[in-house]
């Protein structure tokens, strides 16, 4: 299993892990974790082999369905205001045309509710190589602040008009950092 914790940390971390105010933590795409029922988006984007990720596996994202994946962290102490979202993937094959695929993102505290759909990232996606996206979201538009134990479920939202992408596409790890 890879690694999870500060960029270039190795070895898994059980519980929940304590976000880094300036640093990130990175999730490989075999440590991000599946909804639940009754969570607003319980379909998976299931673990798939995938040759050009650095860990040898992504999370697949179809174009038919929402899928999602999930992890907990929490907010850090201090001045915390925003949180700051890397995510690298690719399109599983060259589309016809450039296309977009939106992502969103839910969270909650605890087991409280979960905040309305945030559109994270619209990515612009010319080709099948690798492509990496940075988007910030103020910790307040999420209904989290410093110190809360924090659920975040992140969603391919195939169904929105600007959402183009007809086919799968990969999501290698997600690097999340407070600012």
């Amino acid at each position: 299993m890879s690694g999870l914790g500060k960029r270039g940390a190795g070895g898994g971390v059980v519980g929940s892990l304590q976000g880094v105010l300036g640093g990130e933590r990175v999730f490989s795409a075999d440590m991000l974790g599946v909804p639940n029922a009754g969570w607003p988006v319980s379909a998976d984007a299931p673990l798939v082999v995938e040759t050009q990720s650095a860990t040898g596996t992504a999370r697949e994202f179809e174009s038919d369905v929402d899928r999602a994946v999930t992890f907990s962290l929490r907010v850090p102490t201090g001045a915390a205001t925003k949180v700051l979202f890397r995510i690298p993937g690719r399109i599983g094959a060259s589309p016809p045309a450039e296309s977009q695929v939106l992502l969103r993102v839910y969270a909650r505290v605890g087991e409280g509710a979960w905040s309305g759909p945030l559109a994270l990232a619209l990515m612009k996606l010319p080709n099948n190589m690798p492509q990496s996206t940075c988007v910030s979201a103020l910790l307040t538009t999420l209904g989290l602040s410093a110190g809360d134990n924090a659920q975040f479920l992140v969603v391919r939202a195939p169904g929105a008009a600007s959402d183009t992408l007809v086919g799968r596409w990969l999501l290698y790890e997600l690097g999340v950092n407070f600012e």
